[in-house]
C-alpha cells in the first residue's frame, strides 16, 4: 500500500511539474488507471488525487441511491393521496 502511495504521489508531483492535471497511476481496485488531480488544502503539495474509474462508481451509486430516495417518495405521495380519498 505505502508503494502505490509513493508511486502515485512520484507521478502527480512529475504531472503538475508538466503543467498536466491528470496522470496514469496504480489504484489499489483497479490496477494501472487515469487519476484526476485536485486541488486541496489538507495536503502539503495542496494537490489531491483520485481514480477516474472509482469516481465514476461513486457518482453512479450516489445517481442511484438519488433516484430511488425520488421513487419512494413519490410512492409515499401517491400512497397518502389514496388514502385521503377514501
Amino acid at each position: 500500500m505505502l508503494f502505490l502511495l509513493f508511486c502515485n504521489l512520484t507521478l502527480l508531483n512529475a504531472s503538475l511539474e508538466a503543467g498536466q492535471n491528470n496522470f496514469l497511476g496504480i489504484c489499489k481496485m483497479h490496477g494501472e488507471t487515469e487519476f484526476y488531480i485536485l486541488p486541496s488544502k489538507n495536503t502539503n503539495s495542496n494537490r489531491n488525487y483520485k481514480c477516474r474509474k472509482c469516481v465514476r462508481i461513486s457518482n453512479n451509486k450516489y445517481t442511484e441511491r438519488k433516484k430511488l430516495e425520488v421513487i419512494e417518495r413519490l410512492e409515499n405521495i401517491t400512497n397518502r393521496d389514496e388514502e385521503q380519498s377514501q
